[in-house]
């Protein structure tokens, strides 16, 4: 059983650690920028740190409603030294860390009345001032199920999130490359109705200072997190419905990553993506696939960079077939009238008789490649 304590006095989280006999804690210190970008919120922010014993160079962490039962977000691939943010409705909720065998979980505070200040959560053999003994722990099985949020009939429980666009990108990632080492600003601009919910790295208010390196790192803060990572809440009325593809479970991974590669994308972004959601999809038995290219995610989210950038950015809106959801339960709303048929053009057909090439070769001196994964939200 994994030990909780939560001392309100300090604002002090202890959390478990799954170790083999070590103690281990993570505690709140420090102060966080707020980024426009989070629609007014005071974000819940945190740094990882992950010792050796947990055999793991990276930590994913997982939100959770206020006792744990159920998912409502994660931020993957954290490494130690990184930082995190994720943007909730005001309250109290479970965070959870893993890397390697080493596993913390403990209450933390989200939103206005959070604060600013980061969660120091550490895994292994942290020791130190407020070190707390505890034997391994393991995440709760209904968070392994849906680590990307709380999946109802069609979509994703809405309601933890600030924002009122009707879809969340659980997450998306961009991969940077470039033939020299490149050091730059980036921030990302929102446009109305639109708002972030998770990065990693944490979004400073100036946007972030990285340095891509030639050999594919991505460094902030000194800190390598390989890329960037946000989630988002956007309007789901800027979103095309009428190209995609639909397909049982096991096999919509795999026709994603088909369009992906005839779509120019390279091949380590695509294994990122591959490896990213492999097990992570709703469980529903089928799936359509509606991709959404530059043209329309621009009307959404648009980066700011001090030096030129070429980035290609795809979507992947993944949604049940809604004619055979249990929609007597859960009507759907008239938002999301345009995705209760099947796509009308097989946009995997398509994309084969107009391949891109979107190479690095044939790119600016800095090149970004973003794939992103949304689903519909409930309300």
């Amino acid at each position: 059983m994994m030990k909780l304590v939560f001392l309100l006095t300090s604002v002090l989280a202890l959390i478990s650690c799954g170790r083999k006999d070590g103690s281990n804690s993570a505690s709140r210190s420090g102060t966080g920028n707020v980024n426009g970008a989070y629609q007014g919120t005071a974000p819940l922010t945190g740094i990882v740190t992950i010792m050796g014993d947990c055999g793991a160079s990276v930590a994913n962490i997982y939100l959770g409603t206020a006792y744990g039962s159920t998912s409502i977000g994660s931020a993957m691939n954290i490494p130690s030294g990184g930082r995190f943010s994720f943007a909730l409705q005001p309250g109290n909720y479970t965070m959870m860390a893993q890397a390697g065998a080493c596993t913390v979980s403990g209450n933390v505070v989200a939103g206005n009345y959070g604060g600013n200040s980061d969660y120091q959560v550490c895994l292994g053999s942290c020791g130190g001032a407020g070190g707390y003994a505890f034997k391994a722990a393991s995440k709760p099985a209904q968070l392994n199920k849906q680590p990307f949020c709380e999946w109802n009939v069609y979509g994703c429980n809405g309601a933890f999130y600030p924002g009122t666009g009707g879809v969340t990108i659980a997450e998306s990632r961009v991969l940077f490359l470039t033939k020299k080492d490149t050091s730059f600003n980036l921030d990302v601009a929102f446009n109305q109705g639109n708002n972030l919910v998770l990065s990693v790295p944490a979004l400073p208010a100036a946007g972030w200072d990285l340095t891509a390196g030639a050999d594919g790192s991505l460094k902030h803060d000194k800190i390598d997190y390989g890329g960037l990572s946000y989630g988002a809440q956007v309007d789901e009325t800027k979103l095309q419905s009428t190209n995609g593809f639909c397909d049982q479970r096991g096999k919509i991974l795999a026709r994603m990553t088909d369009y992906l590669k005839v779509s120019g994308f390279s091949e380590r972004s695509i294994n990122a993506f591959s490896r990213n959601w492999a097990d992570r999809l709703p469980v529903n038995e089928e799936l359509c696939v509606y991709p959404q290219e530059e043209g329309h995610i621009r009307q959404l989210i648009n980066y700011k960079a001090s030096v030129g950038l070429e980035i290609r950015r795809l979507w992947f809106l993944v949604i049940p077939r809604l004619e055979t959801a249990v929609n007597k339960i859960r009507p759907i709303p008239e938002s999301f009238a345009a995705f209760k048929q099947k796509p009308r053009n097989d946009a995997l057909a398509m994309a084969k008789k107009n391949p891109l090439n979107r190479s690095v070769a044939n790119t600016t001196e800095l090149s970004a490649e973003e794939i992103g994964m949304g689903f519909l939200l409930e309300r």
